[in-house]
């Protein structure tokens, strides 16, 4: 299924393979990829293809585009988790919270699922205020393993319950 989200200003989609070289620069950057609980640092070529492998088996995972660059991802894990991430070059723009809001609505809207969790790293502050525009509560902190940094790292879970 090719599924392709517009928003104003973004497309979210599945990456193509010309797409794999633009992927492994923007996660090989050590400011990224601590963020991300599995992405690993250096981010290599068998990474991004594990990658784009894997998206065909989760209809719900994607990139972010803009003009028909790369310059991030978005997703809903399996059990309905928001994750998202960013260029560096990209970081300030509302693009993060732009595109996870047009996920969170197609989710909502063809899934009809109630729940969405979410989890940052609790140093993370950048991240938290993505999530408290789109909505998220804070429902508790734990410490949680971070392939890039090879440590437990302090995050905290948030969800959006929609009624």
């Amino acid at each position: 299924m090719n599924i392709e989200i517009k928003t104003k200003r973004l497309l979210i989609k599945k990456p193509q393979i010309r797409d794999k070289q633009k992927l492994i620069s923007e996660l090989n950057d050590k400011e990224i990829s601590k963020w991300l609980e599995n992405v690993p640092f250096p981010y290599l070529d068998k990474d991004a293809d594990k990658w784009i492998d894997s998206l065909t088996t989760n209809n719900l995972e994607f990139n972010i585009f803009l003009e028909n660059n790369l310059i991030g991802g978005v997703g809903l894990k399996e059990d309905y988790r928001l994750g998202y991430w960013l260029g560096k070059n990209y970081w300030g723009n509302g693009y993060a919270t732009e595109a996870s809001r047009e996920l969170i609505e197609y989710a909502y809207k063809i899934i009809k699922i109630k729940k969405i969790t979410a989890r940052y790293m609790t140093e993370n502050t950048s991240s938290a205020k993505v999530l408290e525009k789109l909505g998220f509560k804070e429902v508790g902190k734990d410490f949680l393993f971070f392939i890039a940094s090879n440590e437990k790292v302090s995050h905290t879970k948030v969800e959006l319950i929609r009624t």
